[in-house]
């Protein structure tokens, strides 16, 4: 399990080099003693000092460093408030480095908790598992579209390069289902 973190800062966030944070990997885990943290305890979860960032200033742009994340509490189901802070390194005209601090103070969007599945049944049982019963009563679930994973035959798999081999594998005739997964987010229905 990974959480992950985004910030839209206008129209061209996403462009290359223009600013949009991102962590495709904060160390949530870590800061809360090896253990995912409940939503109430995620509300109020400070993550500082903690190594296993995998963060970025934009795409194509220079990474984040000493990453410091205070979450502040919900604002309404769904949205919580947070502030985040970190450096990057870039460099002048001349080839100077320079260290520059990023800072977001604001409301987050939280998308939810979301889990591929072999049977829809899995899904409450995993939650569950982890969080405990009282937890999964707090949210609301919401079932995707069936993922259908394939693979190509393995006759066919021996005689091709394996970019081709990746690229006809999504051609049914040449390819042998292999499983089907079902996506699914869970979203808090109230405060906690």
């Amino acid at each position: 399990m990974s959480y992950s973190l985004m910030v839209v800062i206008d129209d061209e966030s996403g462009e290359d080099g223009a600013p949009c944070p991102f962590c495709e990997r904060v160390p949530v885990w870590l800061a809360a003693g090896g253990r995912h943290p409940t939503l109430s305890e995620l509300a109020d979860l400070s993550i500082i000092g903690v190594e296993g960032w995998d963060a970025w200033l934009g795409n194509d742009a220079p990474p984040l460093v000493n990453n410091r994340l205070r979450l502040q509490g919900w604002q309404a189901p769904g949205l919580l408030r947070m502030t985040w802070n970190a450096e990057y390194e870039h460099r002048e005209i001349h080839g100077v480095p320079r260290v520059g601090c990023m800072e977001y103070s604001g409301t987050v969007e939280f998308e939810g908790i979301r889990l591929n599945v072999d049977s829809p049944s899995d899904a409450d049982h995993v939650i569950a598992s982890i969080w405990g019963e009282q937890q999964l009563q707090q949210l609301e679930r919401e079932d995707g579209d069936w993922l259908v994973l394939r693979e190509l035959h393995p006759a066919l798999q021996s005689k091709m390069p394996d970019a081709l081999g990746r690229w006809l594998a999504g051609f049914p005739p040449l390819a042998t289902l292999r499983r089907k997964l079902l996506p699914v987010s869970y979203r808090p229905k109230a405060l906690s």
